[in-house]
């Protein structure tokens, strides 16, 4: 069932390499947070399937039995997502990553001890894979929860002989029935400590915590800054470390520590250099205004002006570019014409 949670990994771990490089939260908040998020949802399917199958199945009706099988079970599906996700860490490919959960669940299976009988499984695989397989101690926890107190009955109602095929602890006058512990004890079960099974699922489930929290940290640590250097360094003046420097490609001190040294770098800052527009330049609003001349920047362009902009104003003319053209209109000039003689004009 934890195979099905591989898509939704594979999609959050997108979200929290970015987050990761952007220095939002560490590694070990992401695992821990990821292992929290899952419990409902590993616990809810626990309850709803032990109550459907353990009482189908016709187990002990007790609630000491009830109880132990559902934590059992909730603890090895705790565990098959932790190797889940373990393995989506360590292969962020979808197909592949589903393809080697899929062969390390079957694995586990064959060696547990259920399809292969504890005492048939060959050496290497009985003292290597068997030793660390969750589901063996998980299986052995849910048959020796089942079979404890149990009493079994091998005769033949037809002949009333004994056909008993597990050895029988009784005594004679009993001799036609056996226990359950008599089953543990024929199929090599008879060694199961719930503690130390417990304590070892425990083990199994923080080591692949661990390896999860080492792989992320492994894979992140190229992709940006840590929020952990972040915390470690309480002096880092980070206005500084966010602007520009005038140089290009050459960064602003980070480590600023003291005030003498962040005075020091805003003059840098403010004395980039800027080309001053000369006369006879062309950038316009560049032109610094002098103390005669405080509107030449609003100079306006006239419709028979066109080059206006670049008139320098004189001390006298304080205002000068802001006279427009006026359309005088045109009259003919009178011609004057002589007096003529004997008039009265050239008597005077």
């Amino acid at each position: 069932m934890a195979v099905a949670g591989i898509p939704a990994f594979l999609e959050e771990r997108h979200v929290f390499t970015r987050e990761r490089a952007n220095g939002l939260y560490g590694v070990e908040s992401y695992v821990v947070s990821n292992f929290l998020v899952s419990i409902p949802f590993i616990f809810i399917i626990t309850v709803s399937f032990s109550g459907v199958a353990y009482y189908s199945m016709g187990l002990q009706e007790t609630s000491e039995k009830f109880c132990t099988f559902a934590s059992v079970l909730f603890l090895s599906l705790m565990i098959a997502e932790a190797q889940t996700v373990f393995i989506s860490v360590a292969i962020p490919v979808f197909v592949a990553a589903l393809a080697v959960t899929a062969f390390t669940n079957g694995l586990w299976m064959v060696v547990q001890g259920f399809f292969v009988q504890k005492k048939n499984i060959p050496d290497f695989w009985r003292y290597s894979f068997h030793r660390i397989d969750f589901q063996k101690y998980a299986y052995e926890l849910l048959i020796s929860n089942e079979m404890t107190g149990l009493t079994f009955s091998c005769k033949d109602p037809s002949t009333g002989s004994c056909a008993c095929v597990v050895p029988s602890s009784k005594n004679a006058t009993s001799s036609c029935q056996f226990t359950g512990e008599d089953v543990l004890k024929f199929y090599d079960y008879a060694d199961i400590d719930y503690t130390k099974w417990l304590i070892i699922m425990v083990v199994i489930f923080c080591v692949f915590k661990i390896g999860t929290i080492f792989l992320l940290k492994i894979q992140t640590r190229s992709t940006g800054q840590p929020a952990d250097e972040f915390k470690s360094k309480k002096k880092e003046a980070w206005l500084p470390a966010l602007v520009p420097s005038p140089d290009h490609g050459k960064q602003v001190p980070k480590n600023i520590n003291d005030a003498s040294e962040v005075a020091r770098s805003i003059p840098k800052i403010e004395t980039a250099p800027k080309v001053q527009s000369t006369p006879g330049t062309q950038s316009v609003p560049k032109v610094q205004n002098t103390p005669d001349t405080q509107n030449a920047p609003k100079v306006q362009n006239t419709p028979d002006t066109k080059s206006a902009p670049k008139v320098q104003s004189t001390p006298d003319t304080k205002s000068a570019p802001k006279v427009q053209n006026a359309n005088i209109p045109s009259t003919p000039n009178p011609q004057i014409s002589p007096p003529e003689e004997g008039s009265k004009e050239n008597l005077v």
